[in-house]
């Protein structure tokens, strides 16, 4: 179970984060790496704090960090905003939102949406 969860958990931290990171940067996931580090690891906590509430635990960023880089490498040319992208990022705030969860880049990308 524990290693489904983590799966499972990686696979959202990459669809949100790159999607999420999208609205703002465009671009593809390497260049979304390469580009914008800095702001793609603040929307990647920002996340984090949101599954971590959703499952109850505290979850392990670095192992989730480097499994959302090891797929960025498998398709480095992937498109970083889906056009789910912006239900994507409401039901996030929603999410941080029940769980009084303060998501500082999320909120910020929220603003600009309005």
């Amino acid at each position: 179970p524990e290693a489904l969860e983590f799966e499972l958990i990686a696979k959202n931290m990459y669809i949100l984060t790159t999607n999420l990171c999208g609205l703002k940067t465009g671009g593809t996931v390497q260049e979304l790496r390469n580009l914008h580090s800095e702001y793609m690891n603040c929307v990647f906590d920002d996340i984090l704090q949101i599954q971590q509430a959703l499952v109850g635990h505290e979850l392990d960023r670095d192992a989730l960090m480097s499994r959302m880089l090891e797929a960025f490498d498998g398709d480095p040319d992937h498109p970083c905003k889906g056009r789910s992208a912006p239900q994507r990022l409401e039901r996030a705030l929603k999410q941080a939102a029940a769980f009084n969860i303060n998501v500082p880049e999320l909120l910020k990308l929220g603003d600009t949406r309005t």
